[in-house]
């Protein structure tokens, strides 16, 4: 077996430094694992944190995804359904490691309001077996309010795991949420991943983050 190892030129550096940036300046929102898999795989996860969110997703290709989201929000009455396509917009291959950008555009539907509201979030991340950063943004529009939401994560693990094993990742993730009007929040989490199954757990002596996942 072969590996080619890209090496990168000052304009590439430039490019992944510049996306980061953007989403810094922005804000981060909730997001875990891939928006894209890859053709004809489903990828479905139930999240509870500041409410819950039910999603599942098909991916089309392997740049494009389409789905349905079920949500919850402590700050809004009643829940929310949204219809969403997700794009991968750009990817880098390195030797052992990936980055990606990607974009997801939604229509979104309040039990308590008949009226549809866009959403829209941008997610990037960066991971190899040791470490791994990412970070989104997301605005949404229900009743008539501005809602924006952000993530920020940087994870590591304490071995180069197999991709047959369990690989294990403790990670730093700070929560943004505009809505609710709380001040920016460190949380620790526990991430766990074997196979197609993605398991996270976290808590910042406040709120409670409990995530599955699967790739169908």
């Amino acid at each position: 077996m072969t590996f080619k190892v890209l090496r990168l030129s000052s304009i590439s550096r430039l490019n992944i430094i510049l996306s980061f940036a953007l989403l810094v300046m922005s804000g981060f929102s909730s997001f875990t694992a891939h928006p894209v898999t890859y053709q004809g795989a489903y990828a479905a996860r139930i999240l509870s944190f500041s409410g819950v969110n039910a999603y599942i997703n098909y991916s089309t290709s392997a740049s494009q995804a389409f789905g349905v989201t079920y949500r919850t929000h402590y700050a809004l009455p009643g829940h929310m359904g949204f219809l969403q396509a997700n794009r991968l917009l750009k990817r880098w291959h390195f030797f052992d490691a990936q980055a990606n950008i990607y974009s997801s555009l939604a229509l979104g539907a309040l039990s308590t309001n008949s009226s549809l509201f866009p959403c829209f979030k941008l997610m990037a991340d960066y991971e190899n077996r040791v470490w791994m950063v990412s970070g989104s943004t997301s605005w949404m529009n229900p009743n008539q309010q501005s809602f924006t939401e952000g993530q920020a994560r940087i994870g590591w693990s304490p071995y180069k795991h197999s991709y047959e094993g369990i690989a294990s990742w403790f990670i730093v993730q700070l929560n943004i949420d505009n809505q609710g009007k709380k001040s920016p929040q460190l949380m620790p989490v526990y991430r766990g991943f074997y196979k197609k199954y993605l398991w996270e757990l976290g808590y910042d002596g406040q709120s409670l983050l409990i995530h599955t996942m699967v790739h169908i």
